[in-house]
């Protein structure tokens, strides 16, 4: 066998089981076929966490070695006693940008972290200013600031789910204003790794135009 492909088959392989052992979270009743279906996902994710640290013993204090252990926790039985037990099973997800993160959008999201870090610091700042002044503005439209903050993002996401709503013109005026600013954040990342991706595209295209001149 070409040991290129192995990686190959054990990544594909992995990525099947992630997919899989999401079946008993989308079954909200217990079934000893289903319990020993999730234990049979337990133990490979178990055995590849073992593999990965016993390859490289780093990988068990990185991000994807912490989401890897995290996702297996749910097989302790003391833990499973827990309510928080079910909702750790949904890290699983994660583990799957194991086997993207060497793919052009992961390298184009790495070559652009600073531009995008700042975009989402002024996000973070434009929901906290946002909510402080709705606050204070609209003093009986909140039981608390965590609920202005919440009414900030919906307006920043543009959502308008209508269960927090303004009552005064000022408060109609600052969301309407705070509609336009969030919609042009919200655009400002997908311009900025459309852009990078174009880029890192056109790089390729032309390294595969100069290896093909070198080879002819």
């Amino acid at each position: 066998m070409n040991k290129n492909l192995f990686p190959f088959i054990y990544d594909l392989f992995m990525m099947i089981v992630i997919f899989l052992s999401f079946i008993p979270l989308l079954i909200p009743f217990d079934h000893p076929l289903i319990t020993g279906f999730d234990q049979a996902v337990l133990f490979v994710f178990g055995l590849d966490y073992l593999i990965q640290a016993y390859w490289n013993y780093r990988y068990c204090l990185s991000l994807m070695g912490i989401i890897d252990f995290l996702s297996i926790i749910p097989a302790f039985p003391w833990f499973r006693i827990l309510k928080l037990a079910r909702v750790l099973r949904t890290i699983r997800a994660f583990k799957l940008f194991r086997f993207w993160q060497n793919s052009l959008v992961f390298h184009v999201l790495k070559k652009q972290k600073t531009a995008l870090l700042l975009v989402w610091s002024l996000a973070v700042c434009y929901i906290f200013v946002v909510a402080v002044v709705m606050y204070n503005v609209e003093p009986g439209m909140f039981e608390d600031f965590f609920e202005a903050v919440y009414f900030s993002i919906i307006t920043l996401a543009s959502v308008g789910y209508g269960d927090v709503v303004p009552v005064t013109l000022a408060g109609r005026l600052i969301t309407m204003l705070s509609i336009f600013v969030g919609s042009a954040l919200i655009a400002l990342p997908t311009g900025i790794i459309a852009a990078g991706y174009m880029a890192e595209l056109d790089i390729m295209i032309h390294t595969d135009k100069k290896k093909r001149r070198f080879n002819t």
